[in-house]
C-alpha cells in the first residue's frame, strides 16, 4: 500500500514483510475497518449499520469460503494490498480478525521485500526426479490430505481420484495446495492448474515439476510480493492452438457472435435461476436483481464454456462483472470466432440424409452426473396457524427429532406409525407430538388415519415420508423386499389421499410433500454400498407430483446412512425451507449437498 494512502508518517524500515505495522495506527485501522465493512455489506446485502467487527463471518453472516475469496479480492483491489492467500483468510473467524490481518499485510514496507532469507537444507527442494524429493512430496501430500479430509493416512493411496474417491472439491484443493506451498516453500501454483489433476499421484508429479531448483532461486522481486517467479521452462507448456487460448478476439461488434452469446447466456441464466427467459434483460444486475452469488456465477460460466467451447475464463474475472451485458461483452472478448462454430457431429441428430436432415423432434441426451450444490437459503415465510404435518415413522428416533424441529418452525407434527410387523420398534415421542397408528397397510386404513389427523390436529399442510433403511425391514428372500414395496405403495396412496388438502393449503402458504431415503446420500450413484432400487420409486413420484401440483413444494431427499438423527432433522428442515424451486432431488453424502444434472447443449428440447 502506498505510504500516503494509509500511513500518515514514514514508517521505520522492516526486515521482513511478515512483521505487522505499528500496533494501533488509527488512520490505517479506520480506513481498513470502514473499507471491510463496506465490502461485506455490498457482497452480503446486510446494511452497513448492522455490521459489527465481532461478528463471526460464517455463523453470523453466512459468508462461505468462496465469498471470503471474493471479499478479499475486492479489498486487495480497492486498497492496493499485497496478494493474500485464501488459505490465510480461511483461518480467520471474525471481521475484527480480518481487519487485523489486512493491517499486518498493509505495512508500507511490506511491498518492498528485503533480502530473501537463506533456505535451510530442509526447505530447499532437490532436483526434479530426485527420489528424496519425490518421497518428501509424496509423504507431505498424503499427510495434508489426511488432515484436510479426515481419512486415516494409512488408507490413502496415490492412485485415488481426489473427487470420486476422496470427495475433495475445488475449494478443498485450493486449501491443500496452500498448505503444501507453505510447508515445502513451493512457488505459487495457480488453483486452475491443480483443477486439471485427478489423482494424488498427478498432484505429486505436478508439485515435483514446480519445485525444480530454478523455481526456488529468487529473481527480481515482483512489485506485489507474490513470491519468486516460476521459470517459463518449468510450468509453461508449449503453444496450444486447439482452443485459441483467449488471445484471439473476434471482430468487435460481430453481430452473429454477439447474438449467439447473448441468447446462450440468457438461456443459461434462466435455467440456473428459474427466472423465465422472457423476463431477463441484459441490463440486470446479477447480484441485486437476480440473486446470483459467486458460486452460481462459476456454475453459469462453466456451462457457457462447455456449450460454446470458450477458452477457460477465471472466476475472479467474472466476479468483477455486474450486469449480464458486461458478461456477454467479456465472453465475446474471450471467444475466438471459430469457437462458436460447432464442428459437424454425425452422432447427434444427423440422419441418412446428411447435414440438416435431423428431425425437429430429436431430443438431445447427456449422462446424469452428481453436481455439488451450495447450502440452501431460507424462505422466511411463516406457517399458517393450525396446519398439521404428517411424518411417517421409520422405526428410528429420526421422527421424534424431526417433529421437534417442525414445532420450532410453527407446525403441528403428527407421526403416522406404521405396523410393527414392518418397522419393528416404535421409539418414544414427546408428549406434544401427535401420533396415529396404522393397523395394516390397506388404503381404507390410511384414509381413516388421515381423516382422523385432519379432524384432531388441523388440516394437513405437509407430508414427510421417512423411508426405513431396507436392511432393517423384514425380507422374505426374494429379489425385492415385499415390505419395502408395501411402504412405497402406501406413500403413493398418501399422495392420492392428500392431493386436495395439500393443493388447497398451497394457495395460502408453503405446503410440503417430501420423501426422505437413506440410500447412499448420492441419489443411488455411489459405489460404496449396495442399495435397494425400490426406494428409488419415491423420487419418480416426487417428480410427477411436481408437474401435477404447481403450488406444493415437492422434493426427494437422500441422506447418507452415516448422518446422525439430529443432523438428519436439521437437513430435512433446511430443504423444506429452500426457496429454490428448480430442484426435484437432493442428496447429502461424502461430497456434501448435491443433485443430479445433465449438461445438455443449448437449444435442445
Amino acid at each position: 500500500i502506498p505510504p500516503s494512502t494509509l500511513t500518515p508518517s514514514p514508517a521505520p524500515s522492516r526486515g521482513e514483510g511478515s512483521r505487522t505495522p505499528r500496533e494501533g495506527d488509527p488512520a490505517q485501522l479506520a480506513k481498513l475497518t470502514e473499507g471491510l465493512l463496506t465490502v461485506v455489506s455490498e457482497k452480503t446485502g446486510y446494511p452497513r449499520e448492522t455490521l459489527e467487527l465481532g461478528m463471526d463471518m460464517e455463523s453470523d453472516l453466512g459468508i462461505d469460503s468462496i465469498k471470503r475469496v471474493d471479499i478479499l479480492g475486492t479489498m486487495q483491489t480497492r486498497f492496493t494490498l499485497p496478494r493474500l492467500a485464501p488459505e490465510e483468510l480461511a483461518e480467520l473467524r471474525t471481521l475484527a480478525q480480518v481487519v487485523a490481518h489486512l493491517q499486518g499485510a498493509a505495512a508500507p514496507t511490506a511491498l518492498t521485500p528485503g533480502p530473501s532469507p537463506s533456505r535451510g537444507e530442509g526447505s530447499r527442494t532437490p532436483r526434479e526426479g530426485d527420489p528424496a524429493q519425490l518421497a518428501k512430496l509424496t509423504e507431505g501430500l498424503l499427510t495434508v490430505v489426511s488432515e484436510k479430509t479426515g481419512y486415516p493416512r494409512e488408507t490413502l493411496e496415490l492412485g485415488m481420484d481426489m473427487e470420486s474417491d476422496l470427495g475433495i472439491d475445488s475449494i478443498k484443493r485450493v486449501d491443500i495446495l496452500g498448505t503444501m506451498q507453505t510447508r515445502f516453500t513451493l512457488p505459487r501454483l495457480a488453483p486452475e492448474e491443480l483443477a486439471e489433476l485427478r489423482t494424488l499421484a498427478q498432484v505429486v508429479a505436478h508439485l515435483q515439476r514446480a519445485a525444480a531448483p530454478t523455481a526456488l532461486t529468487p529473481g527480481p522481486s515482483p512489485s506485489r510480493g507474490e513470491g519468486s517467479p516460476i521459470p517459463p521452462a518449468t510450468l509453461t507448456p508449449g503453444p496450444s492452438p486447439s482452443r485459441g487460448e483467449g488471445s484471439r478476439t473476434p471482430r468487435e461488434g460481430d453481430p452473429a457472435q454477439l447474438a449467439k452469446l447473448t441468447e446462450g447466456l440468457l438461456t443459461v441464466v434462466s435455467e440456473k435461476t428459474g427466472y423465465p427467459r422472457e423476463t431477463l434483460e441484459l441490463g440486470m444486475d446479477m447480484e441485486s436483481d437476480l440473486g446470483i452469488d459467486s458460486i452460481k456465477r462459476v456454475d453459469i460460466l462453466g456451462t457457457m464454456q462447455t456449450r460454446f467451447t470458450l477458452p477457460r475464463l477465471a472466476p475472479e474475472e467474472l466476479a468483477e462483472l455486474r450486469t449480464l451485458a458486461q458478461v456477454v461483452a467479456h465472453l465475446q472478448g474471450a471467444a475466438a470466432p471459430t469457437a462458436l462454430t460447432p464442428s459437424p457431429s454425425p452422432t447427434r441428430g444427423e440422419g441418412p440424409g446428411g447435414e440438416g436432415s435431423a428431425p425437429q423432434w430429436a431430443v438431445p441426451t447427456a449422462p446424469a452426473t452428481l453436481v455439488r450444490l451450495p447450502v440452501p437459503d431460507v424462505l422466511e415465510r411463516p406457517v399458517p396457524s393450525g396446519w398439521s404435518c404428517v411424518i411417517t415413522d421409520d422405526g428410528t428416533p429420526t421422527a421424534a427429532a424431526l417433529a421437534a424441529a417442525l414445532v420450532a418452525r410453527g407446525w403441528q407434527p403428527v407421526v403416522l406409525r406404521l405396523p410393527t410387523a414392518l418397522v419393528g420398534a416404535r421409539p418414544a415421542l414427546p408428549p406434544s407430538v401427535g401420533r396415529v397408528a396404522l393397523q395394516d397397510m390397506s388404503e381404507g386404513q390410511l384414509e381413516q388415519a388421515l381423516r382422523m389427523i385432519a379432524e384432531s390436529y388441523g388440516p394437513v399442510g405437509g407430508f414427510i415420508h421417512l423411508h426405513p433403511q431396507p436392511a432393517a425391514l423384514p425380507h422374505a428372500g426374494g429379489l425385492l423386499s415385499d415390505a419395502e414395496q408395501q411402504i412405497v405403495r402406501l406413500v403413493f396412496l398418501a399422495a392420492k389421499q392428500l392431493a386436495p388438502a395439500l393443493t388447497t393449503a398451497g394457495r395460502s402458504g408453503r405446503s410440503l410433500f417430501l420423501a426422505v431415503t437413506r440410500m447412499d446420500g448420492e441419489l443411488g450413484t455411489g459405489t460404496g454400498r449396495a442399495i435397494s432400487p425400490v426406494g428409488g420409486g419415491l423420487f419418480g413420484l416426487v417428480k410427477t407430483l411436481r408437474q401435477e401440483w404447481a403450488n406444493v413444494f415437492c422434493r426427494g431427499i437422500d441422506l447418507s446412512p452415516e448422518i446422525d438423527v439430529e443432523q438428519a432433522a436439521r437437513l430435512i428442515i433446511a430443504e423444506s425451507a429452500d426457496p429454490d424451486l428448480r430442484l426435484a432431488e437432493v442428496g447429502y453424502g461424502p461430497r456434501g449437498r448435491a443433485t443430479l444434472a445433465a449438461n445438455l447443449p443449448s437449444g435442445g428440447v
